[in-house]
Protein backbone atom coordinates (compact mmCIF):
# COMPACT_ATOMS: atom_id res chain seq x y z
CA UNK A 1 0.00 0.00 0.00
CA UNK A 2 1.20 3.43 -1.11
CA UNK A 3 1.64 6.28 2.10
CA UNK A 4 0.66 8.66 -0.91
CA UNK A 5 -2.66 10.69 -0.33
CA UNK A 6 -4.87 11.25 -2.47
CA UNK A 7 -8.24 13.31 -3.08
CA UNK A 8 -10.84 11.74 -5.48
CA UNK A 9 -13.15 15.19 -5.98
CA UNK A 10 -16.53 15.06 -6.39
CA UNK A 11 -17.23 13.64 -10.41
CA UNK A 12 -18.98 16.74 -12.01
CA UNK A 13 -21.86 15.95 -14.08
CA UNK A 14 -22.30 17.81 -17.10
CA UNK A 15 -26.64 16.84 -16.56
CA UNK A 16 -28.13 16.67 -13.60
CA UNK A 17 -29.97 13.53 -14.33
CA UNK A 18 -26.09 11.88 -14.48
CA UNK A 19 -25.64 13.28 -10.71
CA UNK A 20 -26.12 9.65 -9.39
CA UNK A 21 -24.32 7.64 -12.20
CA UNK A 22 -21.23 10.16 -11.54
CA UNK A 23 -20.90 9.74 -8.11
CA UNK A 24 -21.35 5.59 -8.62
CA UNK A 25 -18.14 5.69 -10.93
CA UNK A 26 -16.06 8.08 -8.11
CA UNK A 27 -17.09 5.53 -5.61
CA UNK A 28 -16.04 2.88 -7.20
CA UNK A 29 -12.64 4.18 -7.86
CA UNK A 30 -12.42 5.20 -3.98
CA UNK A 31 -13.05 1.63 -3.26
CA UNK A 32 -10.34 0.56 -5.74
CA UNK A 33 -7.99 3.16 -4.55
CA UNK A 34 -8.79 2.68 -0.86
CA UNK A 35 -6.85 -0.94 -1.11
CA UNK A 36 -3.63 1.17 -2.63
CA UNK A 37 -3.66 4.42 -1.39
CA UNK A 38 -4.55 6.60 0.96
CA UNK A 39 -7.56 8.55 0.76
CA UNK A 40 -8.63 11.30 1.80
CA UNK A 41 -12.04 11.44 3.01
CA UNK A 42 -14.52 14.59 1.23
CA UNK A 43 -15.90 15.66 5.08
CA UNK A 44 -12.08 15.48 6.28
CA UNK A 45 -11.41 18.89 4.42
CA UNK A 46 -10.74 21.46 6.51
CA UNK A 47 -14.09 23.84 5.61
CA UNK A 48 -14.31 27.55 4.87
CA UNK A 49 -15.76 30.06 7.37
CA UNK A 50 -18.99 29.97 5.55
CA UNK A 51 -18.97 26.28 3.59
CA UNK A 52 -17.25 23.23 3.28
CA UNK A 53 -15.48 21.57 0.45
CA UNK A 54 -18.75 20.00 -1.22
CA UNK A 55 -20.14 23.15 -1.15
CA UNK A 56 -16.95 24.88 -3.01
CA UNK A 57 -17.25 22.09 -5.47
CA UNK A 58 -20.81 22.08 -6.34
CA UNK A 59 -20.77 25.90 -6.71
CA UNK A 60 -17.19 25.66 -8.83
CA UNK A 61 -17.62 26.96 -12.60
CA UNK A 62 -17.33 23.96 -14.82
CA UNK A 63 -14.31 25.86 -16.97
CA UNK A 64 -12.63 25.39 -13.75
CA UNK A 65 -13.52 22.52 -12.29
CA UNK A 66 -9.64 20.83 -11.84
CA UNK A 67 -8.69 24.01 -10.73
CA UNK A 68 -11.26 24.07 -7.47
CA UNK A 69 -10.50 20.60 -7.21
CA UNK A 70 -6.82 21.04 -6.45
CA UNK A 71 -7.50 23.85 -3.99
CA UNK A 72 -9.58 21.72 -2.04
CA UNK A 73 -6.76 18.63 -2.84
CA UNK A 74 -4.30 20.93 -1.45
CA UNK A 75 -6.25 22.29 1.58
CA UNK A 76 -6.50 18.45 2.96
CA UNK A 77 -2.98 18.00 2.16
CA UNK A 78 -3.30 15.42 -0.30
CA UNK A 79 -0.52 14.25 -2.53
CA UNK A 80 -2.67 13.92 -5.70
CA UNK A 81 -5.86 14.57 -6.52
CA UNK A 82 -8.34 12.97 -9.24
CA UNK A 83 -10.97 15.06 -10.85
CA UNK A 84 -13.38 14.10 -13.36
CA UNK A 85 -16.14 15.68 -15.61
CA UNK A 86 -19.21 12.48 -16.33
CA UNK A 87 -21.60 13.70 -19.89
CA UNK A 88 -23.69 10.92 -21.77
CA UNK A 89 -21.75 8.91 -24.17
CA UNK A 90 -22.45 8.13 -28.05
CA UNK A 91 -24.45 5.44 -27.05
CA UNK A 92 -27.09 4.63 -25.08
CA UNK A 93 -26.61 3.85 -21.28
CA UNK A 94 -22.35 4.80 -21.84
CA UNK A 95 -20.64 7.76 -20.22
CA UNK A 96 -17.89 9.92 -21.23
CA UNK A 97 -15.32 10.68 -18.21
CA UNK A 98 -12.64 13.39 -18.33
CA UNK A 99 -10.06 12.96 -15.96
CA UNK A 100 -7.74 14.95 -14.74
CA UNK A 101 -4.68 13.53 -12.33
CA UNK A 102 -2.95 16.64 -10.70
CA UNK A 103 0.29 16.51 -8.81
CA UNK A 104 -0.54 18.49 -6.36
CA UNK A 105 3.18 19.36 -4.93
CA UNK A 106 3.96 20.65 -8.11
CA UNK A 107 0.93 22.18 -8.84
CA UNK A 108 0.15 20.67 -12.02
CA UNK A 109 -2.32 18.40 -14.33
CA UNK A 110 -0.12 15.44 -15.04
CA UNK A 111 -2.27 13.78 -17.40
CA UNK A 112 -5.52 14.38 -18.91
CA UNK A 113 -7.75 11.70 -20.27
CA UNK A 114 -11.36 10.81 -21.43
CA UNK A 115 -13.00 7.58 -21.34
CA UNK A 116 -15.93 6.19 -22.73
CA UNK A 117 -17.58 3.54 -20.01
CA UNK A 118 -19.86 0.58 -21.19
CA UNK A 119 -22.71 -0.24 -18.33
CA UNK A 120 -21.28 -3.01 -15.77
CA UNK A 121 -17.67 -1.47 -16.17
CA UNK A 122 -17.15 0.80 -13.43
CA UNK A 123 -15.25 -1.09 -11.73
CA UNK A 124 -13.22 -1.62 -14.33
CA UNK A 125 -13.06 1.64 -14.48
CA UNK A 126 -12.20 2.23 -11.32
CA UNK A 127 -8.96 -0.65 -11.60
CA UNK A 128 -7.58 1.24 -15.11
CA UNK A 129 -7.44 4.26 -13.13
CA UNK A 130 -6.03 3.64 -10.28
CA UNK A 131 -3.07 1.15 -12.28
CA UNK A 132 -2.24 4.77 -14.14
CA UNK A 133 -1.70 6.69 -10.88
CA UNK A 134 0.06 3.77 -9.93
CA UNK A 135 2.28 4.16 -13.02
CA UNK A 136 2.69 7.52 -12.37
CA UNK A 137 4.13 7.86 -8.68
CA UNK A 138 6.32 4.36 -9.47
CA UNK A 139 7.46 6.15 -12.52
CA UNK A 140 8.78 8.99 -9.75
CA UNK A 141 10.08 6.72 -7.64
CA UNK A 142 12.39 5.02 -10.15
CA UNK A 143 13.55 8.31 -10.96
CA UNK A 144 14.83 9.36 -7.71
CA UNK A 145 16.02 5.81 -7.16
CA UNK A 146 18.20 6.33 -10.15
CA UNK A 147 19.56 9.82 -9.90
CA UNK A 148 19.53 10.22 -6.38
CA UNK A 149 17.90 13.15 -6.27
CA UNK A 150 15.67 15.00 -8.41
CA UNK A 151 17.75 17.66 -10.45
CA UNK A 152 15.65 18.87 -13.59
CA UNK A 153 11.88 19.26 -12.82
CA UNK A 154 11.21 19.59 -16.16
CA UNK A 155 12.91 15.97 -16.76
CA UNK A 156 11.00 14.65 -13.94
CA UNK A 157 7.46 16.17 -15.64
CA UNK A 158 8.64 14.26 -18.49
CA UNK A 159 8.97 11.51 -16.63
CA UNK A 160 5.89 11.38 -14.98
CA UNK A 161 3.98 12.19 -18.28
CA UNK A 162 5.02 9.33 -20.40
CA UNK A 163 4.53 6.77 -17.58
CA UNK A 164 1.13 8.21 -17.23
CA UNK A 165 0.64 8.00 -21.13
CA UNK A 166 1.78 4.44 -21.58
CA UNK A 167 -0.48 3.16 -18.00
CA UNK A 168 -3.78 4.93 -20.07
CA UNK A 169 -3.07 3.70 -23.24
CA UNK A 170 -2.45 -0.02 -21.26
CA UNK A 171 -6.28 0.70 -19.96
CA UNK A 172 -7.88 1.51 -23.49
CA UNK A 173 -7.30 -1.69 -24.55
CA UNK A 174 -9.88 -2.88 -22.15
CA UNK A 175 -12.67 -4.29 -23.87
CA UNK A 176 -15.56 -2.06 -22.06
CA UNK A 177 -13.81 1.37 -22.08
CA UNK A 178 -13.06 3.19 -25.30
CA UNK A 179 -10.36 5.69 -23.89
CA UNK A 180 -8.99 8.54 -26.11
CA UNK A 181 -5.84 9.93 -23.92
CA UNK A 182 -5.09 12.98 -24.20
CA UNK A 183 -1.71 13.39 -22.63
CA UNK A 184 -0.70 17.31 -21.56
CA UNK A 185 2.11 18.70 -23.31
CA UNK A 186 2.51 21.04 -21.02
CA UNK A 187 2.54 24.27 -23.24
CA UNK A 188 -0.10 26.93 -22.51
CA UNK A 189 -2.80 26.61 -24.53
CA UNK A 190 -5.96 29.01 -24.58
CA UNK A 191 -8.87 28.82 -26.89
CA UNK A 192 -8.88 32.36 -27.14
CA UNK A 193 -6.54 35.26 -25.92
CA UNK A 194 -6.91 36.08 -22.20
CA UNK A 195 -7.36 39.84 -21.12
CA UNK A 196 -7.43 41.92 -18.50
CA UNK A 197 -11.35 42.01 -18.35
CA UNK A 198 -11.35 38.54 -18.36
CA UNK A 199 -9.68 38.26 -14.64
CA UNK A 200 -12.60 40.43 -13.13
CA UNK A 201 -14.94 37.35 -12.29
CA UNK A 202 -11.79 35.87 -10.12
CA UNK A 203 -12.29 39.29 -7.77
CA UNK A 204 -13.56 39.03 -5.02
CA UNK A 205 -13.36 35.23 -4.31
CA UNK A 206 -12.57 33.54 -0.35
CA UNK A 207 -10.09 31.44 -2.30
CA UNK A 208 -6.55 32.60 -3.80
CA UNK A 209 -6.77 34.27 -7.92
CA UNK A 210 -5.01 32.42 -10.30
CA UNK A 211 -2.35 34.92 -10.33
CA UNK A 212 -2.16 35.57 -6.71
CA UNK A 213 -1.03 31.38 -6.39
CA UNK A 214 1.87 31.97 -8.94
CA UNK A 215 2.83 35.45 -7.18
CA UNK A 216 2.21 37.13 -9.90
CA UNK A 217 0.53 40.84 -11.67
CA UNK A 218 -2.75 40.40 -13.10
CA UNK A 219 -0.72 41.43 -16.31
CA UNK A 220 2.17 39.15 -15.87
CA UNK A 221 -0.54 36.70 -15.71
CA UNK A 222 -2.41 37.52 -18.67
CA UNK A 223 1.32 37.65 -20.71
CA UNK A 224 1.92 34.51 -19.57
CA UNK A 225 -1.25 32.82 -20.31
CA UNK A 226 -1.43 34.29 -23.90
CA UNK A 227 2.45 33.61 -24.50
CA UNK A 228 2.16 29.53 -25.49
CA UNK A 229 4.67 28.61 -22.88
CA UNK A 230 5.06 26.19 -20.24
CA UNK A 231 5.38 27.58 -16.50
CA UNK A 232 8.97 25.96 -16.36
CA UNK A 233 9.93 28.11 -19.67
CA UNK A 234 7.95 31.04 -18.48
CA UNK A 235 9.81 31.20 -15.11
CA UNK A 236 13.21 30.86 -17.12
CA UNK A 237 12.67 34.35 -19.02
CA UNK A 238 11.22 35.86 -15.70
CA UNK A 239 14.81 35.29 -14.36
CA UNK A 240 15.80 37.44 -17.34
CA UNK A 241 19.82 37.73 -16.26
CA UNK A 242 20.52 35.83 -13.25
CA UNK A 243 23.31 33.54 -13.17
CA UNK A 244 23.48 34.26 -16.99
CA UNK A 245 26.57 34.94 -18.68
CA UNK A 246 26.54 37.15 -21.58
CA UNK A 247 29.00 37.21 -24.78
CA UNK A 248 27.67 40.35 -26.98
CA UNK A 249 29.42 40.75 -30.25
CA UNK A 250 28.47 43.62 -32.08
CA UNK A 251 30.01 46.84 -35.11
CA UNK A 252 28.92 50.34 -35.06
CA UNK A 253 28.89 53.45 -36.85
CA UNK A 254 29.13 56.86 -35.46
CA UNK A 255 31.07 59.91 -35.09
CA UNK A 256 32.74 61.29 -31.94
CA UNK A 257 36.73 62.54 -30.37
CA UNK A 258 38.47 59.32 -32.94
CA UNK A 259 40.34 61.95 -35.33
CA UNK A 260 43.95 62.88 -34.78
CA UNK A 261 45.71 65.18 -36.49
CA UNK A 262 49.65 66.03 -35.70
CA UNK A 263 50.98 69.51 -37.16
CA UNK A 264 54.92 69.98 -36.71
CA UNK A 265 56.70 73.74 -38.33
CA UNK A 266 60.39 74.30 -38.45
CA UNK A 267 61.19 77.93 -38.97
CA UNK A 268 64.98 78.45 -39.74
CA UNK A 269 67.92 80.62 -38.98
CA UNK A 270 68.45 82.35 -42.23
CA UNK A 271 72.58 82.52 -41.89
CA UNK A 272 73.00 79.19 -39.84
CA UNK A 273 69.88 77.15 -41.05
CA UNK A 274 69.36 75.84 -37.57
CA UNK A 275 66.22 75.67 -36.13
CA UNK A 276 65.07 79.03 -34.44
CA UNK A 277 61.33 77.86 -33.41
CA UNK A 278 59.72 74.53 -33.61
CA UNK A 279 55.91 73.93 -32.76
CA UNK A 280 54.15 70.92 -32.56
CA UNK A 281 50.18 70.45 -32.41
CA UNK A 282 49.19 66.83 -31.38
CA UNK A 283 44.95 67.30 -31.57
CA UNK A 284 41.95 65.20 -31.32
CA UNK A 285 38.63 66.44 -33.20
CA UNK A 286 35.20 64.59 -34.19
CA UNK A 287 35.31 62.24 -37.19
CA UNK A 288 33.55 59.00 -38.25
CA UNK A 289 34.45 56.20 -36.80
CA UNK A 290 33.96 52.57 -37.97
CA UNK A 291 33.82 49.72 -34.59
CA UNK A 292 33.95 46.21 -33.66
CA UNK A 293 33.32 45.03 -30.43
CA UNK A 294 33.08 42.05 -27.82
CA UNK A 295 31.41 42.14 -24.12
CA UNK A 296 31.62 39.51 -21.54
CA UNK A 297 28.85 40.29 -19.07
CA UNK A 298 27.51 38.19 -15.86
CA UNK A 299 23.73 38.59 -14.52
CA UNK A 300 23.65 39.66 -11.31
CA UNK A 301 19.94 39.45 -11.19
CA UNK A 302 17.44 39.45 -12.84
CA UNK A 303 17.67 42.83 -14.76
CA UNK A 304 21.16 44.18 -13.92
CA UNK A 305 24.15 42.68 -16.03
CA UNK A 306 27.83 43.90 -15.34
CA UNK A 307 30.62 43.08 -17.43
CA UNK A 308 33.89 44.22 -19.68
CA UNK A 309 33.91 45.42 -22.81
CA UNK A 310 36.67 45.70 -25.63
CA UNK A 311 36.70 47.49 -28.67
CA UNK A 312 38.73 48.36 -32.24
CA UNK A 313 37.83 51.46 -33.81
CA UNK A 314 38.93 53.02 -37.17
CA UNK A 315 39.80 56.63 -37.21
CA UNK A 316 41.44 59.31 -39.07
CA UNK A 317 44.91 59.77 -38.70
CA UNK A 318 46.48 63.13 -40.36
CA UNK A 319 49.94 64.48 -40.03
CA UNK A 320 51.46 67.22 -41.73
CA UNK A 321 55.08 68.86 -41.84
CA UNK A 322 56.48 72.31 -42.33
CA UNK A 323 60.01 73.61 -43.28
CA UNK A 324 60.56 77.80 -43.85
CA UNK A 325 63.15 80.28 -43.45
CA UNK A 326 62.09 83.26 -40.69
CA UNK A 327 60.91 85.88 -42.49
CA UNK A 328 60.56 83.71 -45.80
CA UNK A 329 57.38 82.23 -45.61
CA UNK A 330 57.09 78.80 -47.73
CA UNK A 331 53.23 77.98 -49.21
CA UNK A 332 51.92 75.17 -47.38
CA UNK A 333 51.78 71.46 -48.82
CA UNK A 334 49.44 68.62 -48.87
CA UNK A 335 48.20 67.14 -45.33
CA UNK A 336 48.97 63.26 -45.52
CA UNK A 337 46.67 60.99 -43.42
CA UNK A 338 44.60 57.55 -43.28
CA UNK A 339 42.20 55.69 -41.57
CA UNK A 340 44.06 53.50 -38.35
CA UNK A 341 43.00 51.43 -35.77
CA UNK A 342 42.83 52.36 -32.05
CA UNK A 343 41.74 50.31 -28.78
CA UNK A 344 38.98 51.11 -26.80
CA UNK A 345 38.38 49.10 -23.46
CA UNK A 346 36.52 49.47 -20.36
CA UNK A 347 33.46 48.39 -18.23
CA UNK A 348 29.60 48.60 -18.37
CA UNK A 349 26.13 47.84 -16.34
CA UNK A 350 23.39 47.24 -18.42
CA UNK A 351 19.61 47.40 -16.88
CA UNK A 352 16.99 45.92 -18.75
CA UNK A 353 13.97 45.96 -16.77
CA UNK A 354 11.42 43.84 -18.42
CA UNK A 355 12.89 40.19 -18.88
CA UNK A 356 9.88 38.33 -19.41
CA UNK A 357 8.74 40.13 -22.85
CA UNK A 358 9.90 38.37 -26.51
CA UNK A 359 11.15 42.75 -27.09
CA UNK A 360 12.90 44.47 -23.97
CA UNK A 361 14.00 48.21 -23.83
CA UNK A 362 17.32 48.21 -22.41
CA UNK A 363 19.96 50.98 -21.05
CA UNK A 364 23.64 50.68 -20.41
CA UNK A 365 26.26 53.13 -19.24
CA UNK A 366 29.59 52.44 -19.96
CA UNK A 367 33.20 53.98 -18.67
CA UNK A 368 36.14 53.15 -21.43
CA UNK A 369 39.70 54.37 -21.84
CA UNK A 370 40.43 54.62 -25.36
CA UNK A 371 44.20 55.16 -26.76
CA UNK A 372 45.12 56.78 -29.83
CA UNK A 373 47.43 56.18 -32.23
CA UNK A 374 51.01 57.93 -31.50
CA UNK A 375 52.82 59.73 -34.79
CA UNK A 376 55.88 57.34 -34.55
CA UNK A 377 53.39 54.71 -35.54
CA UNK A 378 52.67 56.36 -38.49
CA UNK A 379 55.44 57.91 -39.53
CA UNK A 380 59.05 56.76 -39.90
CA UNK A 381 61.70 59.53 -40.12
CA UNK A 382 59.99 62.58 -39.17
CA UNK A 383 62.04 66.16 -39.23
CA UNK A 384 64.69 65.98 -36.92
CA UNK A 385 64.25 69.04 -35.34
CA UNK A 386 60.58 67.33 -34.45
CA UNK A 387 61.58 64.76 -33.31
CA UNK A 388 63.87 66.14 -31.03
CA UNK A 389 61.09 67.73 -29.00
CA UNK A 390 59.33 64.92 -28.38
CA UNK A 391 58.82 62.08 -27.69
CA UNK A 392 54.96 62.59 -28.67
CA UNK A 393 53.03 59.90 -26.61
CA UNK A 394 49.51 58.41 -28.48
CA UNK A 395 46.54 60.34 -27.09
CA UNK A 396 44.38 58.86 -24.45
CA UNK A 397 40.90 59.64 -23.32
CA UNK A 398 38.77 58.61 -20.96
CA UNK A 399 34.98 58.05 -22.57
CA UNK A 400 31.03 57.82 -20.73
CA UNK A 401 28.41 56.58 -22.77
CA UNK A 402 25.31 56.10 -22.03
CA UNK A 403 22.94 54.17 -24.45
CA UNK A 404 19.41 53.04 -24.69
CA UNK A 405 18.33 50.29 -26.39
CA UNK A 406 16.20 47.86 -27.55
CA UNK A 407 16.82 43.35 -27.21
CA UNK A 408 14.34 41.21 -29.47
CA UNK A 409 14.65 37.49 -28.27
CA UNK A 410 15.61 35.38 -30.97
CA UNK A 411 15.91 31.83 -29.27
CA UNK A 412 16.43 30.91 -25.97
CA UNK A 413 20.26 31.56 -26.10
CA UNK A 414 20.33 34.57 -28.71
CA UNK A 415 19.33 37.54 -28.64
CA UNK A 416 19.64 40.36 -31.32
CA UNK A 417 20.70 44.28 -30.18
CA UNK A 418 20.49 47.77 -31.24
CA UNK A 419 21.44 50.92 -28.87
CA UNK A 420 22.10 54.65 -30.18
CA UNK A 421 24.89 55.81 -27.66
CA UNK A 422 26.10 59.11 -26.97
CA UNK A 423 29.42 59.63 -25.85
CA UNK A 424 31.36 62.61 -23.71
CA UNK A 425 34.92 62.61 -23.31
CA UNK A 426 35.67 63.50 -19.36
CA UNK A 427 39.16 63.11 -19.06
CA UNK A 428 42.28 63.51 -21.07
CA UNK A 429 43.33 66.54 -23.31
CA UNK A 430 42.08 66.83 -27.06
CA UNK A 431 45.28 69.19 -27.68
CA UNK A 432 48.55 69.26 -27.27
CA UNK A 433 50.85 71.80 -27.51
CA UNK A 434 54.69 71.40 -27.49
CA UNK A 435 57.13 74.76 -28.41
CA UNK A 436 61.07 75.36 -28.47
CA UNK A 437 62.84 78.34 -29.47
CA UNK A 438 61.79 82.36 -29.83
CA UNK A 439 59.39 83.56 -32.62
CA UNK A 440 60.13 83.08 -36.17
CA UNK A 441 57.15 81.07 -37.46
CA UNK A 442 55.87 83.10 -40.81
CA UNK A 443 53.12 80.45 -40.90
CA UNK A 444 51.12 78.79 -37.60
CA UNK A 445 48.53 75.91 -37.29
CA UNK A 446 45.51 76.99 -37.08
CA UNK A 447 43.25 74.30 -35.75
CA UNK A 448 41.39 72.62 -38.47
CA UNK A 449 39.22 69.78 -36.17
CA UNK A 450 35.78 70.65 -34.92
CA UNK A 451 34.40 69.28 -31.59
CA UNK A 452 36.78 66.38 -29.41
CA UNK A 453 34.26 66.19 -26.62
CA UNK A 454 30.79 64.58 -27.56
CA UNK A 455 30.07 61.87 -29.68
CA UNK A 456 27.20 59.64 -31.15
CA UNK A 457 26.90 56.17 -32.42
CA UNK A 458 24.44 53.07 -33.18
CA UNK A 459 25.63 50.16 -32.76
CA UNK A 460 24.41 46.18 -33.27
CA UNK A 461 25.01 42.58 -32.62
CA UNK A 462 24.09 39.63 -30.86
CA UNK A 463 23.69 38.38 -27.17
CA UNK A 464 24.55 34.93 -26.61
CA UNK A 465 23.56 33.35 -22.93
CA UNK A 466 25.56 30.92 -21.55
CA UNK A 467 24.76 29.22 -17.98
CA UNK A 468 27.54 27.07 -17.03
CA UNK A 469 26.63 27.19 -13.38
CA UNK A 470 23.19 26.22 -13.84
CA UNK A 471 19.80 27.50 -14.50
CA UNK A 472 18.07 29.54 -11.79
CA UNK A 473 15.37 27.42 -10.14
CA UNK A 474 12.38 28.05 -12.18
CA UNK A 475 9.97 25.47 -10.43
CA UNK A 476 7.78 25.47 -7.13
CA UNK A 477 5.70 28.70 -5.30
CA UNK A 478 6.97 32.11 -5.80
CA UNK A 479 5.37 32.76 -2.69
CA UNK A 480 3.70 30.82 0.45
CA UNK A 481 1.05 30.01 -1.52
CA UNK A 482 0.68 26.73 -3.96
CA UNK A 483 0.60 27.33 -7.93
CA UNK A 484 -1.33 25.68 -10.19
CA UNK A 485 -1.96 25.56 -14.11
CA UNK A 486 -4.59 23.62 -15.56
Amino acid sequence: MSLDAVFISRFLAADPALDADAQALRAALERDLGNRFLVVPMETIPAWPTYNADIYLQSCPPAQYAECSYVVGARGKATWVIAAKVSAGREYGTKNVDIDIVDVGASRSVISFAAEVRPGAEDQFALGVANVLDRIIQGEAELVDIRGERVDDKEAWEAKRAAAKEAAEELSAGEDIDLMVRGMDFSNEMNAELSLSDLEQYEGRDDDTPWERYAMTKAEYVRFRNSGLTVFDWRARAAGRKRTIMIRPGLGFGSGPYKQRFDGRVALDNQTLQPFEVQVFDEIGNGTSVSAMLELGVGINEAIEIGARVQSRTGEHSYYFHNEKVGDPEPLGVVQGNPRGTVQYGGYILYSPLPSYAIRPFGLLAVTSWTGTGIDQVVQGMPAAIAELGPYEAPKMVLMEISPGVEARMSDNLDFWIRASGIVRVAGSKSREYHAGEPGLNTRYVSELTGGTFGGEVSAGVTVRLQPFGAPATSGPRSDEDEWEP
